[in-house]
């Protein structure tokens, strides 16, 4: 049995997501767990810091951070991929992009201290589309300015995807994924060039982060994309790749 485990930022909609992603493509050898971090990126950052920014051991840094013995039961087995999902969240007064490129090169393997999954602006962009038209898609932002966790979750409620997370089928998040692959492709300059290969040389953490920071920074805005998403090509490679396109 090979447990995963998942490091989410919030107690519900991200164990949602992935708990019916579970439901949906798991197979007898693989068990999901959760670890609800429930404060944002920059805390972890900060908690990091003083664990040691040469720390080797990502589940001796969540110990020290448990609040239930559930956490503490969870963080007793033995993982063989690691998972972090947490929101940009530049609005947040303690944003700095250094932090999150210190984050992003900490955590870029899945088999050693984990792979962080950043999305943009927040977790609720996996609703943020008009049902999956990539067109569209690809042209979704949000302005800096208007960028605060209620208004842009009850902007999501009125223009996204509100279909009941119960009811999602195999074909919703094979949609999904394709979409958020795609933009990340297209806010690259890269779409000639979608294949499994240019996926796992380029469309990385570190390039999508520069990009989107470089797009904050120039023109105030932040464009939507989901990449927590990603899991299920990182996890399943090329022949879920390749379905998708």
């Amino acid at each position: 049995m090979k447990n995963i485990l998942l490091i989410v930022e919030g107690a519900k909609t991200e164990v949602n997501i992935f708990s019916k992603i579970a439901s949906i493509y798991k197979d007898g050898d693989t068990n999901f767990c959760f670890f609800s971090y429930q404060t944002n990126i920059y805390q972890l950052y900060e908690n990091i810091n003083q664990y040691g920014r040469d720390f080797v051991d990502t589940i001796d840094v969540l110990r020290k951070m448990c609040k239930t013995n559930e956490d503490k039961e969870v963080l007793k087995q033995n993982f063989a991929y690691i998972y972090l999902i947490f929101d940009y969240d530049c609005q947040d007064p303690n944003y700095q992009k250094n932090k999150l490129e210190d984050l992003v090169g900490w955590f870029d393997d899945e088999t050693d201290r984990g792979k962080l999954y950043l999305n943009y602006p927040m977790v609720e962009s996996f609703m943020d589309h008009s049902n999956y038209n990539l067109s569209k898609y690809n042209k979704l932002y949000i302005k800096a300015s208007k960028l605060n966790g209620k208004y842009y979750k009850s902007l999501v409620k009125k223009r996204g995807y509100n279909k009941d997370m119960n009811l999602y089928t195999k074909d919703d998040f094979d949609q999904l994924s394709l979409i958020n692959i795609y933009k990340a492709f297209y806010l690259l300059d890269m779409v000639d060039k979608i294949n499994y290969q240019s996926y796992l040389n380029n469309i990385k953490g570190q390039d999508i982060l520069k990009k989107v920071t470089f797009i904050y920074d120039h023109y105030q805005k932040i464009p939507i994309l989901n990449t927590s998403i990603y899991f299920l090509v990182d996890y399943y490679g090329k022949k879920y790749f390749n379905e998708l396109f």
